[in-house]
């Protein structure tokens, strides 16, 4: 949706075009579709990364590398770089034949229509600009999230537990085996030695 403020910026400043047609609105859901689309297949990649950086990396993991950055950090940059290898081309073809596709409209004798594939056209490129930069920045930023957030829970799970609950430690008593207990206690089974 973000997109709509570059292509609306990109139609009015480099176009000089003010007057938008109802077919313009028709944007909105062809820029969903069409993102969505891009979204999906970065995050497969994402997610294939993940298998294939770690099979190329092997076991050579010592936990830092020669300069000083951090075997997490070298393992992030290579899965951006294999997703970026292998996504960005299917993106970018997608995006280009479809604003390709809608800029032929600008070949119209209809002044309605031409402006329509003018501002589809700058709609689905700025719908490829903010998908290639954005949204791999939003997969590090998830990646750290669940990173910090798997650290805290093998942090809260493994801390020192005296009591299970606040109920058990009001409620239940230390056990001490010192502790005499009339009931039982049965004098004339008192045998001295």
């Amino acid at each position: 949706i973000a997109s709509l403020v570059v292509a609306q910026f990109v139609y009015v400043h480099a176009i000089g075009v003010t007057w938008i047609g109802m077919l313009n609105f028709l944007g909105v859901f062809i820029v969903l579709g069409v993102g969505a689309d891009d979204v999906f297949v970065i995050l497969e990649f994402w997610k294939q990364s993940k298998r294939e950086v770690l099979s190329m990396a092997g076991e050579e993991d010592d936990g830092h590398s020669d300069d000083g950055e951090s075997c997490t950090e070298r393992v992030l940059v290579e899965r951006l770089r294999w997703t970026a290898e292998k996504s960005l081309y299917v993106v970018t073809m997608t995006s280009v034949t479809t604003a390709a596709a809608f800029a032929c409209n600008m070949a119209s004798r209809i002044a309605p229509v031409r402006l329509f594939g003018a501002f589809i056209a700058a709609l689905i490129a700025g719908n490829y600009l903010l998908v290639c930069t954005t949204f791999p920045a939003l997969l590090v930023l998830e990646h750290g999230m669940r990173a910090r957030s798997a650290r805290r829970w093998r942090r809260w799970r493994n801390r020192a537990r005296v009591r299970e609950t606040l109920l058990e430690s009001v409620v239940v008593a230390p056990a001490h085996p010192a502790t005499h207990h009339p009931a039982t206690h049965h004098p004339a089974t008192h045998h001295p030695a």
